[in-house]
């Protein structure tokens, strides 16, 4: 959607979280693909991405672990390693586990949340120190009751990454915006190929009016 001039790199991967985009900053595992003069950073991301940051989903055994300490996000190492890992895998191929145990893992604390906003902000502060870019952050709602209890909602979540230093676009859609159309694959829930283009073109017009600077064809930015 936007001028072909421009080099857009995706560097998403199934099942990645906020703490995946964090560490390959900080260990520059993309340096190389980026190149040395990126202009500007996008990531999606959903409320229950803290049940990723956290390390409660499965499919996280071996995602880096954050914790808070001292007010600053620090890593930890791997979700679970050692005897850890290998009790994790156990309970894990247990339709027994699942049955009995999942629906508490799968539900967010004040602290899981509250760590999953600082690993983002974390990420959108060393995207400016490290690379000099501003971080676009499209936001999709949480509208399962999966912050019930937690202390937090959606806006209150967008407003403090906001005030981190992020630009948030809420990317959220209702059939209505796609005109009566399937936003999420039946059975799936992952995004139709429709409600990828409607939130990519949200997020092409929020870049021409917000932050034109980092176009090619565009003036330089303002001083900060």
């Amino acid at each position: 959607m936007l001028d072909p001039k421009e080099r857009v790199i995706n560097l998403a991967f199934t099942g990645y979280g906020p703490q995946h985009f964090l560490r390959e900053m900080q260990t520059g595992l993309f340096d190389a693909v980026i190149g040395p003069k990126p202009r500007l950073f996008v990531f999606l991301t959903v409320p229950w991405h803290a049940e990723r940051t956290s390390c409660r989903a499965s499919w996280v055994v071996d995602a880096p672990r954050y914790a808070i300490e001292d007010g600053n996000v620090s890593f930890k190492g791997a979700c679970y390693e050692g005897a850890a890992l290998k009790l994790q895998q156990f309970l894990w191929n247990s339709a027994a586990y699942h049955l009995v145990f999942d629906p508490d893992r799968q539900k967010a604390s004040h602290d899981d949340i509250e760590l999953y906003i600082r690993i983002v902000l974390a990420a959108v502060d060393l995207a400016k120190a490290k690379y000099g870019v501003q971080t676009l952050i499209p936001f999709l709602h949480s509208t399962d009751g999966y912050l019930l209890g937690t202390g937090f909602t959606n806006e209150s979540i967008m407003q403090r990454l906001r005030e981190g230093g992020a630009d948030v676009v809420d990317v959220s859609l209702i059939k209505e915006e796609a005109g009566g159309a399937q936003i999420a694959i039946p059975g799936d829930g992952h995004p139709t190929p429709l409600a990828n283009r409607l939130r990519a073109e949200m997020l092409r017009a929020y870049i021409a009016q917000h932050m034109a600077y980092v176009l090619l064809a565009a003036a330089p930015a303002p001083p900060n």
